[in-house]
């Protein structure tokens, strides 16, 4: 494993409490070595460890699995987005007698807006992103594939829609990132018929998350591949329709009981993406009312992050 920077090994000395922000982070194909590193760091240094909200697993490697089965035992708290992640825990023999499903953090800031007044020009936002990993086919052939799905849904909407379409995600305008998802984004939008493009714009500053949340809650509906995307514009209290890369995106869905919402991105087609949007166009109020109730009822239950870090520290100082 590579060992943390001298500055981080400082950072974790002087912690109450060590917070592991999750995400999607402890999945097996992402390179998991340097983060299991930090952990353990954590670990050795007696601080508190609590693992925040996240999506984790399958693993299928015996080194992660253990890895994974002492960091679960150790944890002060293990917090978890899914049914499924605790599911792969389970299967791997993980102790989850610390662990709790909540809500992804990122609904603490769910704050649902009124409905947009209905016009002939719907707004859609669109947040794409590059994909390589696919298991039932070749990267190139899978990423084509999905690109094509976009296509043909953007294509629909500025043309059956008359709807005003922008590019926007969660992931660009940071030179320091790996990946920039206005590339992609410009990419596909370069690729459209002429007429078409007309009818879309393509974003490529950063946004805060507060930023975003507020930039989603003017369009009628998003359609989104990336998941932070979907939850920022759920929090503003837009629909989503979803290309769910990992099955983070399909939990959140079944989640929300609107799973007809979620497209597998290995399965994607342009006809089931278009069914979707003209579905939430047309039920806009209904839709609306699902998303808003659920969203609240999940800002109250991701807030409980906050009280479980406050609660490892108190055990801390009284130990």
């Amino acid at each position: 494993m590579r060992m943390p920077r001298a500055e981080v090994l400082d950072l974790f000395q002087d912690a109450d409490v060590v917070l592991y922000t999750g995400g999607t982070s402890l999945v097996e194909h992402y390179p998991l070595e340097e983060k299991f590193a930090h952990i353990e760091v954590a670990l050795t240094a007696r601080r508190p460890l609590v693992l925040g909200t996240q999506s984790l697993g399958p693993f299928q490697r015996p080194a992660h699995q253990e890895q994974v089965r002492r960091v679960t035992a150790r944890a002060s708290a293990v917090l978890l987005r899914d049914d499924r992640s605790l599911g792969n825990l389970g299967q791997i023999g993980a102790d989850v007698s610390r662990a709790k499903v909540l809500p992804d953090i990122v609904f603490a800031l769910a704050d649902p807006r009124p409905q947009r007044p209905v016009t002939q020009r719907p707004r859609v936002a669109v947040s794409a992103r590059a994909w390589n990993h696919f298991s039932g086919t070749s990267a190139a052939a899978g990423q084509a594939s999905y690109v094509d799905a976009l296509r043909g849904a953007v294509t629909w909407l500025v043309r059956e829609r008359q709807a005003e379409v922008v590019f926007l995600s969660t992931c660009q305008g940071i030179d320091e990132y790996w990946i920039d998802d206005s590339h992609t984004a410009s990419m596909i939008a370069a690729g459209l018929p002429e007429d078409v493009r007309q009818g879309v714009t393509v974003e490529r500053g950063h946004r805060s998350p507060a930023e975003l949340q507020d930039a989603y809650a003017s369009f009628d509906v998003v359609l989104a591949t990336r998941m932070h995307a979907a939850i920022l514009s759920l929090n503003a209290g837009t629909p989503v329709v979803a290309v769910a890369y990992e099955f983070k995106t399909t939990e959140l869905f079944r989640g929300l009981g609107l799973e007809e919402l979620s497209h597998d991105i290995e399965t994607v087609s342009a006809a089931g993406l278009t069914a979707s949007l003209d579905h939430v166009l047309s039920h806009q109020g209904a839709v609306r009312e699902v998303v808003a109730g659920k969203v609240v009822a999940w800002r109250r239950e991701a807030r409980e992050l906050g009280l479980l870090v406050v609660s490892a520290r108190r055990k801390r100082a009284d130990s």
